[in-house]
């Protein structure tokens, strides 16, 4: 009995509250509106002084102290970027009723950056021409169209219709994009109501063509019009990232270049500076954790820095996906005879995390990171917003966040709180388990014992 209450006693450590204290470094919050949930970008420091390379050892803390929730929001991929319609050339297409547009022949001529497109109909279209449809030419966009914008003549009057639209590159082959595109313009009393907006998959043609299938219910007459205009498709705006300059560390081997960055950060561009002119090279990335792991590879390309028409032209940045190493290593192939004189420098380029968070209890709140000792505690984010969507921006939510962000971070715990400890708590673990195994085999021992005894005369 004695040696079962020794087992309890050394399984029930005491259950120690995690508190700002416990943590290397922290910052306060400093939020404009008083919203339930709070969102902000991670600063360099976090990265810097965090334990953990995926930042399981953050917390945020109300002025009580208390752990309040928090999750991660997924990497940002940027913003569309719609940029205004543009008015392309529009030609009617004229031919006869009865065999429509493919009675009409299309001559395209190019002179230099000009374009002249020349209609005319076949001898057998000469007589009774009626306009037939349109023709766009779009080569001078440079990306795919997204949609149409078509302006009906004043005299059209009212409209309830549907548009065919073809496309094509050789004025040849036409590749339906739509037959059953409704047009609509009504006018009534002074009230307007119109919808002539044509929505496309983004695709890229030189032409267009335009047309108003006639049937039994569609009007005969092709309705005219003033002008045509494209949206095109979209950009995606890259969001800005954060870029810090790697330290120069020494590598194991000739023609190797070891940095280190100085923190977990979720890198996914590197950025190389060649110390000399005219130089092209093919390089390797690895990558490590810590300095007795062993190196691994990230991506591979080439860089360079060469002077043309006295401006300076160097390679793009390296894009390769999220990686989150202390160390980096850029191996260079030799042939060539390397990089010449000079050190190689290295910038690393990444998309700052953005953290949402409860603001539960009385404020300021703060983050604390940089503890050896904690695990992960971060929510799923659809789990801490209600009806969150990632396609939907956060200010659209049906739940508001506000806008928040750090300000400078303070020692609290400091080196203490993220050296490597002993962990007393898995050593008394381990032991009272051992501990009572031998119990329980000293207990066997003894009743074998004495039922062996009973057995003798």
């Amino acid at each position: 009995m004695r040696n079962l209450l020794a087992i309890l006693m050394l399984v029930a450590l005491p259950v120690h509250a995690e508190a700002p204290g416990d943590f290397a470094s922290a910052a306060t919050v400093e939020a404009a509106s008083q919203e339930a949930l709070l969102w902000l970008e991670l600063p360099s420091a976090v990265y810097e002084g965090a334990v953990r390379a995926d930042l399981g050892d953050l917390r945020v803390f109300n002025a009580a102290g208390e752990v309040v929730p928090h999750a991660f929001l997924p990497r940002s991929e940027g913003a569309k970027v719609v940029e205004p319609p543009l008015r392309v050339p529009l030609f009617p297409l004229r031919g006869a009723a009865a065999t429509g547009l493919q009675d009409v022949d299309v001559q395209v001529d190019r002179t230099g950056i000009q374009t002249r497109v020349t209609l005319r109909g076949r001898e057998t279209a000469s007589r009774d021409s009626v306009l037939l449809g349109y023709l766009a030419d779009l080569s001078a966009l440079e990306r795919p169209m997204g949609a149409l914008l078509p302006v009906f003549s004043a005299e059209a009057g009212d409209l309830i219709t549907k548009l065919r639209v073809e496309g094509s590159d050789d004025l040849s082959r036409w590749t339906l994009l739509t037959d059953a595109a409704p047009m609509l313009r009504l006018e009534s009393g002074g009230e307007k109501l119109e919808r002539t907006r044509v929505e496309l998959e983004p695709r890229k043609f030189k032409y267009l063509r335009l047309s108003w299938p006639t049937t039994t219910q569609m009007p005969t007459q092709t309705p005219e019009l003033d002008s045509l205009s494209v949206e095109l498709a979209p950009l995606m705006a890259a969001p800005p990232r954060a870029w810090k300059s790697a330290t120069t560390i020494d590598a194991e081997k000739p023609g190797e270049y070891a940095f280190d960055l100085g923190g977990h950060f979720p890198v996914d561009r590197l950025r190389l500076k060649l110390p000399e002119s005219n130089t092209v090279v093919a390089v390797q990335i690895l990558s490590r954790a810590k300095p007795e792991h062993p190196w691994r590879p990230v991506t591979s390309g080439s860089v360079y820095r060469l002077l043309r028409n006295g401006a300076e032209v160097t390679s793009p940045d390296l894009a390769f996906t999220t990686t989150r190493a202390h160390y980096w290593l850029v191996r260079v192939d030799a042939r060539g005879g390397g990089l010449g004189s000079g050190a190689l420098g290295m910038d690393a380029g990444w998309l700052p995390q953005r953290l949402v968070f409860t603001a539960r209890g009385a404020g300021p709140f703060q983050i604390a990171w940089g503890n050896r000792s904690v695990r992960p505690a971060e929510y799923p984010v659809d789990t801490l917003i209600p009806g969150y969507r990632q396609e939907v921006a956060l200010d659209q939510l049906a739940v508001p966040i506000g806008a928040a962000r750090l300000g400078v971070a303070r020692v609290l715990a400091g080196d203490a709180a993220t050296r490597e400890r002993y962990d007393w708590k898995r050593v008394l673990m381990w032991a009272s388990l051992v501990l009572g195994v031998a119990v329980l085999a000293r207990m066997a021992f003894v009743l074998t014992r004495k039922m062996s005894q009973s057995k003798q005369p």
